[in-house]
């Protein structure tokens, strides 16, 4: 799921996304996501977007931790 998530090409909606991964509800995805790596699946696709070639980038520490996170993937 993360490797599907971490695609700045992929348009799946996130339910689709823990749908195809194997997964049987999206519920259960944003739990183990969480816990496996400290954040949801919607807040770690969003850190691509920030870490990427987005317009704006947030310099909130949240984000700072985010976008280093995303990095040492």
């Amino acid at each position: 799921m993360r490797r599907a998530l971490s695609r700045g090409d992929d348009v799946r909606s996130i339910r689709e996304v823990a749908w195809t991964s194997g997964f049987t509800s999206a519920s259960h995805a944003n739990r183990s996501f969480r816990e496996a790596f400290g954040m949801t699946p919607g807040e770690f696709r969003q850190c691509i977007v920030v870490a990427g070639a987005g317009p704006a980038r947030d310099a909130s520490p949240k984000a700072s931790f985010k976008r280093w996170f995303v990095e040492v993937r």
